[in-house]
Formats: structure tokens, sequence, C-alpha cells
């Protein structure tokens, strides 16, 4: 019982200290809110004890673009402060699940999805939340997953970022793209069992280091290149290196892949941070032999924001009709319209003149109605603008006409800095809301674990080593005196010897076996076996 009870102490410290451990952190002992779950009176008190207040970020409070560049370095460079403000606890206890794997084992994990089709202004988006710049040129838009994990380093640390390709899918499709080959383009197609078409779940997902770095510039273009070894799936992806000797070209060998490239970002003063950033949705392939393309984008969009624990970013741009959105009817397929926020981009470029009466029902929920409703933002396209600049750009922007005086009833929905705010009070939420389920899911997990290990025979006392080989000896000399034959309680030598005889008399030198003569009239009889089996 000794091995057992140990068995069982192990898997339920494994289990439970990771969220005991954080729950102590998060409640503190600093006074009333001791857990991290209850009704809505003790969920208050913890958004108080973690310094989330209820008032959104005053818009007018943004720098003037007067400020000098020293002033501008000492403020905050990116939306992510205000976005992790006050959770550090709760999101790092998240990421440390799903480092262990409880999101595959137990049930999804908090996260935040960014979701919208094509050129809908998503990696402008990304970046102002952020701050981090992902390529945009022709040809390197988001073309499979993208996982950024940011947590707080000591103080006084530097700036680090590591990027690793998680290889969760094997390619089992064509060698290259499929056109003109209708055949190959069938093959590649997404079906109810394969929803990811030539993709193949791993039982055991693969996870390799790609690049690390210390400076922010360099990621752009390490994304490119992982976004290339990731979609040149049958090439070793070290020739996608940055400085690579032997470094391989922009061809691709899938336009899509559903593997994920996973950016992790520590320094210090960075807030505790995941989301995932995803492919554009397509509405219609480039080639009729790309059809295949459209329903692959779709499904993996589809399995990110089917789960209730996932809180969607729906990029809509102002310049088109937002019925025309197939983002958004995705959204509505699954049902999660009440844990969707829906940003509106591109307000620039809205036509001088354009009647804004529909974005005006949008916004008073009259139509195109969400759970969180919607958030307008305005960003700068030009990849080298500061993201503080572009936040000022963006406020002196909403301080004009229409969004002053015709749309002002929403005033506290229009900029970054409200998004993140909101945002951040979501996902605070979440993770709470989340929290008794993946204790109780880790409990039942737990008990299955221990039901199992009863299962299992009592373990032999003594001496193990000699035991086992006392059996060795034990087969080895039961198995010689079968061979050697020559009694009643080992008939081995007597049935093969009579077995050999009857081939011998149907089958004369010279003839051929046929296949009619059946095998089990040469087999040796059960007594040898059930003998050897004893």
């Amino acid at each position: 019982m000794a091995r057992k009870s140990q068995g069982k102490q192990a898997v339920a410290a494994s289990t439970a200290a990771p969220v005991k451990r954080t729950a102590i952190e998060t409640a503190g002992s600093s006074g009333p809110a001791t857990t991290l779950v209850d009704d809505e009176d003790t969920n208050m008190e913890v958004d108080d004890h973690l310094g989330i207040g209820d008032q959104a970020p005053n818009r007018t409070a943004t720098p003037p673009l007067s400020k000098s560049s020293e002033t501008l370095e000492d403020e905050n460079d990116d939306g992510l402060e205000l976005l992790g403000q006050g959770m550090k606890a709760l999101v790092t206890l998240v990421q440390d699940l799903r480092q262990l794997g409880v999101e595959d084992l137990v049930l999804p994990l908090p996260k935040i999805v960014v979701i919208g089709d094509q050129s809908t202004g998503k990696s402008s988006l990304i970046e102002g939340i952020s701050g981090i710049k992902v390529p945009r040129s022709a040809g390197t838009c988001t073309r499979c997953p993208l996982h950024v994990l940011m947590s707080e380093s000591e103080e006084g640390s530097p700036w680090r970022a590591t990027m690793y390709l998680q290889k969760r899918y094997i390619y089992e499709g064509t060698q290259g793209p499929p056109f003109g080959k209708p055949t190959a383009a069938r093959a590649e197609r997404a079906t109810k069992n394969r929803p990811f078409g030539p993709w193949i779940a791993q039982t055991l997902p693969e996870s390799s280091l790609f690049f690390k770095t210390m400076k922010k510039t360099e990621i752009p273009e390490a994304l490119r290149l992982a976004q290339l070894a990731t979609l040149n799936p049958g090439s070793d992806p070290a020739r996608y290196l940055p400085g690579a000797k032997d470094r391989a070209g922009s061809y691709t060998q899938v336009k899509f892949s559903p593997n994920v490239i996973r950016l992790e970002i520590s320094a210090p003063d960075v807030p505790n941070l995941s989301f995932y950033d995803l492919p554009g949705v397509i509405n219609q392939a480039e080639v009729a032999e790309e059809e295949h393309l459209v329903t692959l984008v779709q499904n993996l969009v589809r399995s990110f924001i089917k789960d209730e624990s996932c809180i969607n970013l729906l990029a809509l741009p102002m310049t088109d009709d937002a019925a025309n959105s197939t983002a958004s009817k995705l959204v509505q397929d699954a049902n999660a319209q009440a844990r969707t926020i829906g940003v509106l981009t591109k307000p620039d470029r809205v036509q001088i003149g354009e009647s804004m009466s529909q974005w005006l029902d949008v916004l008073d929920g009259s139509k195109f109605r969400i759970g969180h409703g919607y958030y307008v933002v305005k960003n700068n396209p030009n990849p080298e603008v500061n993201n503080l600049v572009a936040r000022q750009e963006e406020d002196q922007f909403f301080d004009r006409e229409p969004w002053v005086r015709t749309l002002g009833a929403h005033k506290d929905r229009f900029g970054t800095l409200n998004l993140s705010h909101k945002l951040s009070k979501l996902l605070n939420a979440h993770i709470k809301t989340s929290l008794p389920q993946i204790t109780e899911q880790v409990q039942l997990k737990t008990t299955q674990i221990i039901a199992r290990l009863n299962e299992l025979p009592e373990p032999p006392k003594g001496n193990l080593p000699l035991k086992i080989l006392e059996k060795i000896l034990m087969f080895e000399n039961d198995l010689a005196r079968h061979l050697d034959g020559g009694s009643e309680k080992y008939p081995f030598q007597k049935h093969f010897h009579a077995a050999a005889l009857r081939f011998r008399s149907d089958y004369p030198e010279g003839t051929k076996p046929i296949q009619e003569k059946a095998a089990s009239d040469y087999s040796i009889s059960n007594e040898s076996h059930e003998a050897i089996s004893a």
C-alpha cells in the first residue's frame, strides 16, 4: 500500500497546489476578499483589492503631442499596461496552468482571441492593444495562429523575447500548391472527421525553440521567418532562422497552417497577458483550386471561438457593411455573441458626407447586437509610428465631429485605451469564473487517477531484483524442459515429431504444398501449447 499511497499524495499535490497557491496570492491578507470567486459582492471586493475600478480612463487625459521625447519615454509606451493592470496573480495562474497542460487534459482556459475578415485592420488593432509590431507587408499577413504570452520580470532585468514553433498537426497533403491539379485539391478539402483537411492532429504535440532576442526591432522579421517555417512543414525550420547560412526563400508549401507560433515576452513592468491572433477569414479563394482554404480557415476560427472561456474581439471595418462580415457570421453560428466585443476599425476612411446613422444603430445595439457592445478605434497604418504617438493621434481624431456631438453619447467607447480597459475587466471576470470549474475538474481527474491506482496489484515485498531474477530462471528452465521433451509433462518433442511425419507423408520430396490443405493439419496439439503456457 505504500506505493499507492505515495501515488495518491503526489497526484493530489501536483494538481491542487497551483490553484491553492494562486488563490492565496490573489486574495492576500489585507481584508475580506479571501476567495477568488463568490457572489457579486465578493467579485467587487476582489476588483477593489486588485486595483480595478469601475470608471473608464479619461480619453482627454492622453498627453498632448507637444510633450518632449524624454517625457514620452517616461510614459507607458503601449496599451498593455492598462490591459493587465491589477490582474497579475490571476493571469499568471492561467499561464501556469496552460504550461502544465491543464487546457489539454481538463478544460479550455480563459483566453482572448482576435478575429475578423481579411483586410479589416486586425493587425493594427493588435499593435494598438499590445504594442507588438507584426508583419503587415504584402504576402506576410497572418497565415497561422500567433499566441502571445507576456510576463512581468524583476525590476532591472532586460527586455527578452523567445519564439517557439508548436507542432500539434502533421501535414499529409500534397508537396506544393495544387494549381491545375483538381485531384490534389480535392484531397486537401476539409471533412467532418478532418476539419483542417490534410492537417492531422498528433497525440503528443511538439514544441521547439525557434528564436531568442533582446531587441524589439527584431520581432517583425523573426515572426515573418517563423511563419515561413510553419508554412513549409516538409522543410527543416533551421533553414528559416535569422542569419541562417542556407536561408530558404519565400516559397511556401501551404498557404495556411493550424500550427501555432508562440511568442513569449518578458520585461519589467509588462503585465501578464495572453492572447491569440488568428488568420483573417477568407471570403473567396484567389483560384478555384484553393477553395478548400476557405473552409480550412473558417474551421480554424470555429475551433477557438466555440470555447465558453474565449473572449472574442471581432474586428469590423467601417468601410464596409457589418452584414458582410463572415467572421461575424461564424460568431453567430457558434452562439458566441454574449462573449464577443465588436471593434469598429478604420473610422478615418469613412467617406465625407456619408451618413453615420448605420453606425449609430450599431453602437446603440439596434443592429447586430452582441454581448459586450462595440468600440471604435483609429490606428495608424504606418508600422513605423510609435504606439504612444498613434494613441495621441487617435485621441485628437475623436475630439472632432461626428464623434463629439452626433455620436457623443458613446464617447466612452472610442479609443484603444477605453477598449483595453473593458477588455481587462472582461478577462478578469472570465478568469475568476473559470477557476472554480478548473478546481472541480482537476479534483475529478485526481479521483479518477487514484481509482486507477487502486486497481493495481499490491507491490511484491522483499528483494525485488532477486525475485525478478528467480522468475526469469524459472522460465528458462521450463522452456529448456519443453524443448528436451521425453515425458508426459513435457510432450512438445513428441507432438512436433508427429506433425513433421504427417507433412512428409502428404508432400513427398519434389512436390509443392497446395493451399487447400488446412494449416491446422500440421499444427502442434493444444496439449503442447497448454503445457508451455503453464
